[in-house]
């Protein structure tokens, strides 16, 4: 159950309290000796730590997770602590680190044949290349990363990476494609349930739609119009899901 309600209050954006509840049962299962479970509860506690701030404390846990995991024969969970720990080596500030890490789960997820995890890597991996500007390797990744996500029906994760293949493709001088990928990004976002990934990334989406207007596209006009309409629709999820830190980012946008 607390593995449940820690997922409930993460997807609402609550990471404090899924941290309580998916640390609370990390010490219930290492009490009963239940290395699987405890390993999939230390990938929860990973996931609230980072957006937290608490990258040294994810990086750990994901540590931690994978180990036990992979002692417990559970590769697949083994696989998803990797690529947590190779995002949370990526916010401490090592990126070689995290590319290396992420490489690896890549490769392995992929021959695997587990093309959520694929996806999933893929999207991290494609994150830490966009940052140090190889946008053309960062691109390559996000459309991986998304048609692995759409071959296994993850409408959320192919979201993010659409969002993220936008933003790539904007900031190179591939602009053209990347207005009609951020269009078709808006459409699966806004097809998400309300959740806090869901506000969250319609902010992204409107701050994309600025970013188009900006670099004079013949769609400024347009642009500028769905920026304002994907900040309202962010503002109005945040608040059916009692998010108010992206409510808040939400409307620091739409007063700008």
């Amino acid at each position: 159950a607390m593995l449940v309600e820690g997922q409930r209050a993460f997807n609402d954006g609550d990471f404090r309290q899924a941290l309580d509840r998916w640390d609370r049962a990390a010490d219930a299962y290492r009490e009963r000796g239940e290395a699987a479970a405890q390993a999939q509860a230390l990938v929860g506690k990973g996931m609230a730590y980072l957006p937290l701030g608490r990258f040294p404390r994810a990086g750990a846990a994901m540590a931690e997770a994978r180990e036990l995991a992979a002692g417990a024969g559970d590769r697949a969970l083994a696989m998803r602590a990797a690529i947590g720990q190779g995002s949370a080596q990526a916010l401490s500030g090592n990126p070689d680190g995290a590319k290396a890490l992420l490489e690896e789960a890549l490769s392995a997820t992929s021959a695997a044949g587990y093309r959520d995890l694929a996806a999933a890597a893929g999207l991290e991996l494609g994150n830490i290349l966009a940052e140090v500007g190889r946008s053309d390797q960062a691109v390559m990744h996000f459309r991986r990363s998304l048609a692995d996500a759409d071959g296994v029906g993850d409408r959320a994760l192919a979201a993010k990476a659409a969002v993220n293949l936008a933003r790539a493709l904007l900031s190179s001088d591939l602009g053209a494609e990347g207005w009609s990928v951020l269009t078709d990004a808006d459409q699966r976002v806004r097809g998400l349930a309300a959740s806090h990934d869901r506000g969250f990334l319609l902010v992204s989406v409107g701050g994309l739609y600025r970013t188009a207007a900006d670099r004079a596209l013949k769609q400024a006009d347009d642009a500028l119009q769905r920026a304002s309409r994907a900040f309202e629709a962010a503002a109005e999820t945040a608040r059916d899901v009692a998010d108010r830190r992206t409510e808040s980012y939400a409307l620091g946008h739409l007063g700008e």
